[in-house]
């Protein structure tokens, strides 16, 4: 069974979701004909932050659970020699 069958249902039911965004424009043209004035919402401000290189620490882990794995195999191969 590949991938996309098992993610796909054939119970989907359309109705279980909302449309978020089509609601709240039929409420804006609702109060505009309404006579009210809409009044915009400033956008969100930019987050600023740390930018993670996801390549990057996906090749860090990498490198460190190899080294890791290694140190192990180390360590179980003095103890077969005692």
């Amino acid at each position: 069974m590949s991938l996309i069958e098992k993610m796909s249902s054939a119970d989907f039911e359309p109705e279980r979701y909302a449309d978020e965004y089509r609601e709240r424009a039929l409420a804006m043209i609702e109060k505009k004909v309404e006579g009210q004035e809409i009044k915009a919402v400033p956008p969100a401000p930019r987050r600023t932050g740390q930018v993670v290189d996801i390549f990057a620490a996906l090749k860090k882990s990498l490198e460190t659970a190899g080294q890791q794995k290694s140190q192990t195999a180390d360590r179980g191969k003095r103890k077969r020699k005692t």
